[in-house]
């Protein structure tokens, strides 16, 4: 259909880096499928293309690291990672490798692969590369000499950093369920550990001096993944810092001295950062939601740089250390906007930023002159632009499409709604409203994660993004549209984040599901006898259970990579769930106890109340939620006289990888959505 075409034709910057001695700039954009690789000089500098896929071809390229000059970059290209083999949804014959490039940013060569790994980093100066492969590190210089094998231990090396001077590596080697921080040193024939504990290491950062090296320790075994991420508990960590000269470690911070503290998991860039040699910033959500906190090694204290009923979602700092610039929500739990802060004064500042938009992922540059971000708003896509701080300017770096700029300018303005649930909880959802008299069929959208938040506008994440472009479309076409964060979304807070008995739990989070519906068809302009869901992985777990369970409210509905069996898809192997089994040291009963409420929670404990019509859609090649879930649902349906219409996407994965994928689904969709619910 040209409409979606059009909906989905617009540019968005994926990521980018910047260097830190001098004013440079790599991002990448995607538009249509293809990725693009461009680099500039800010702010005189003529924008460059690097380089690019070929089309729409399924093999997105992502950043890994930039040398300090900017002149080296190290990027990926496919979908890989050290588990599963490159994705292949274009089906060639030749399956492609995956691999880590590197490219030279002043030249015009195409960029030179490197090794099949996403463990990568380029000497502090410059001369080669390092990277690991499972317990294996290797080194080649920048001018293509043979490969050198630095070192090979026992376990999986996930992470490697130099010291800034270049003679020592900090890396990470996991073993099982415990990971150690290990350091090499060249010419030394043996490693050394750091603290080795029974706990886990991850995250080393050196200090700008060289003299210390910061990293978190998270506490004990890794938390099964089912209590990790579907219940209020948190991996328990702490902030800790070595003396490289001494060896003495100590705690900055530990999240086991503060009641319900724990690793957050609000999406965002928080990294560990050293200031100087001596400050240290990092974050938890201890206080209920994200904020900034300072470590000063001189006297050992620990103090808040921010605080409040608000969250920081990304943040860096300055190159003297002075300032940090971070995105928070501190006016609107849905609007992000940016701030420089005092490290010394903790005094807070507002960029000078234009009103109508959102601004994520800041950076200074290496001059501090200036700030990049990227920014979108209800009409325009996420891009990279970066403010003049003398000048107040805002200059745009990417230029959108000349198709998309002109169907934008049809966009209707999303209306904030909040909701009570049926437990007296509160949640926030966007109301996309068709143009003319009603009432209107109506389509609830929910979107995956669940851990992120659903903005009245674009989205850093390019499937949100498309998310939004598509309500967009389902309003053009006359449909009043409810786009929902329910518990569990991202951006409310830890208590919201992390609400008690979701999912497999109690399925608490449907409540909010439920309330929207029901409040859909109390709509004055909504025909309470036609509205549908869509749901994409989370989404569609919660859209099939909406299906399930309310049938009499849910006319028909599409669900996208949606898990409809809790325990049977935890306790897969990509999962590695033992809560559905007995091996814990307890009794078969408890664990049966267990299974029953997660299957109650679960689609596939109401398949015999499943009425309305539904539209099933999944890549065969899903390494998230497995392929099978739908599989199983689509067959228990049509044994049931359930009506069922399947997308399947042979080699696609969880995350569409093929813009052609994006439009076949958004088709498939559209139709099936008018066909049951315009009549």
């Amino acid at each position: 259909m040209p409409e979606l075409e059009a909906h989905y034709s617009f540019r968005h910057t994926r990521d980018y880096r910047v260097a830190q001695t001098c004013n440079r700039i790599v991002w990448i954009d995607y538009k249509t499928g293809q990725h693009e690789l461009f680099v500039q000089d800010i702010p005189d500098g003529k924008r460059r293309l690097l380089h690019t896929s070929h089309g729409d071809d399924g093999e997105p390229l992502r950043l890994v690291t930039l040398s300090p000059s900017g002149r080296y970059l190290l990027i990926t290209q496919g979908d890989f990672s050290g588990v599963n083999s490159c994705t292949n949804p274009r089906r060639k014959t030749t399956p492609p490798a995956g691999f880590l490039q590197l490219v030279d940013t002043d030249g015009e060569t195409p960029p030179r692969p490197i090794a099949n790994t996403l463990v990568a980093a380029i000497n502090p100066n410059e001369s080669s590369i390092t990277w690991a492969r499972h317990g294996c590190v290797y080194s080649q210089t920048i001018e293509d000499s043979p490969v050198k094998e630095l070192f090979r231990i026992r376990g999986d090396i996930t992470d490697i950093n130099w010291r800034p001077d270049g003679s020592r590596l900090a890396f990470v080697c996991e073993r099982d369920e415990h990971a150690l921080l290990g350091i090499y040193q060249p010419g030394i024939s043996a490693i050394s550990w750091i603290s080795p504990d029974f706990d886990r290491k991850m995250n080393p950062v050196w200090s700008k001096d060289g003299q210390h090296l910061a990293f978190l320790r998270f506490n004990g075994p890794k938390p099964d993944i089912a209590e990790q991420l579907f219940s209020n508990k948190s991996d328990s960590f702490a902030v800790m810092v070595t003396n490289i000269s001494t060896g003495e470690t100590r705690a900055a911070w530990e999240s086991s001295l503060e009641e319900g503290a724990g690793f957050s998991l609000q999406y965002g860039n928080r990294p560990l950062t050293w200031l100087d040699g001596q400050r240290l910033i990092f974050s938890h959500d201890a206080s209920g939601w994200d904020h900034i906190y300072q470590y000063d090694i001189a006297d050992n204290s620990c103090t808040a740089l921010t605080e409040g009923y608000w969250l920081i979602q990304d943040y860096c700092n300055s190159s003297d250390g002075k300032l940090v610039v971070a995105s928070h929500n501190g006016r609107r739990r849905y609007l992000y906007r940016l701030s420089v802060l005092d490290t010394e004064t903790k005094e807070k500042n507002d960029l000078p930023l234009c009103q109508d938009s959102q601004f994520w992922r800041p950076s200074f540059s290496a001059d501090d002159k200036y700030v990049f971000f990227v920014m979108g708003s209800e009409t325009s896509p996420c891009h990279i632009a970066y403010l003049d701080r003398a000048s107040g300017k805002t200059i745009r770096l990417s230029q959108q499409t000349q198709r998309f700029s002109d169907t934008s300018r049809h966009f209707t303005t999303p209306k904030i709604h909040t909701l009570k649930s049926l437990d007296s909880r509160l949640f926030h959802s966007q109301i996309f409203m068709p143009e003319g008299p009603g009432p209107f069929p109506a389509v609830l959208n929910i979107h995956g994660g669940p851990f992120v938040q659903s903005l009245p506008g674009f989205h850093p994440h390019l499937g949100m993004s498309f998310q939004y472009a598509f309500c967009q479309l389902l309003a053009k076409c006359g449909f009043l549209v409810m786009d929902i964060n329910y518990r569990g979304s991202s951006g409310f807070g830890k208590t919201f984040r992390q609400a008690p008995e979701r999912g497999w739990d109690g399925a608490s989070d449907y409540q909010d599901v439920q309330t929207a519906a029901q409040w859909l068809t109390r709509h004055p302009n909504v025909d309470r006898r036609r509205i549908g869901v869509i749901g994409e992985s989370w989404g569609g777990y919660l859209g099939s259970l909406a299906l399930a369970r309310d049938s009499g409210l849910i006319r028909a509905g599409v669900v996208i990579n949606g898990c409809h069996n809790f325990p049977r898809e935890l306790s897969r192997p990509h999962w590695g769930s033992k809560l559905f089994t007995s091996d814990k040291g307890e009794t078969a009963t408890e664990t049966i106890a267990r299974a029953k409420i997660a299957e109650d929670s679960s689609p596939w404990g109401w398949l015999d109340q499943w009425m309305s019509p539904v539209l099933i859609v999944h890549g065969d090649d899903d390494h998230c939620v497995a392929f099978a879930e739908s599989l199983h649902l689509a067959h228990a349906l049509r044994y049931r006289s359930v009506e069922v219409e399947s997308l399947v996407l042979p080699d696609e994965g969880h995350e569409f990888l093929l813009h052609e994928s994006w439009l076949t689904i958004g088709n498939r969709a559209l139709a099936f959505l008018k066909r049951q619910l315009e009549s």
